[in-house]
């Protein structure tokens, strides 16, 4: 994979989230130079913390397209978590247990086919 100035890299880490940055220049070493992170050519994260478990890839539409959903996903469960559902109305708390109940009905319907066909273990 060859990195040019002006792609964008995605940073990784599991714990915090995906950051994306814009590669600022390459050294004529080889480095790579996004703000004030520096990466070795093969996109390790130079003078890094060997705890920090961060790595990074070139970012793709897909990657991005993966990240903004997962990020819409936390914001809406956080939003949700901190609703006071005393204040609903019965016909809104009926509802939002319907789309719950069909949730959580696909998602074991979806285990139970997929530990018959041995795709998952116990």
């Amino acid at each position: 994979m060859k990195i040019k100035v002006g792609d964008e890299l995605a940073f990784i880490n599991h714990r915090w989230g995906t950051t994306f940055r814009k590669v600022d220049r390459i050294t004529p070493t080889g480095r790579i130079v996004c703000g004030n992170i520096t990466l070795n050519p093969n996109l390790s994260i130079r003078n890094n913390d060997v705890w920090d478990e961060t790595y990074v890839e070139l970012a793709t539409p897909e990657l991005k397209e993966k990240v903004a959903l997962d990020t819409e996903k936390r914001r809406l469960i956080q939003k949700i978590k901190s609703a006071n559902f005393e204040k609903f109305i019965i016909e809104n708390l009926r509802k939002m247990c319907m789309v719950i109940n069909h949730a959580t009905k696909a998602y074991l319907d979806e285990d139970v086919k997929l530990r018959a066909e041995g795709k998952i273990n116990e």
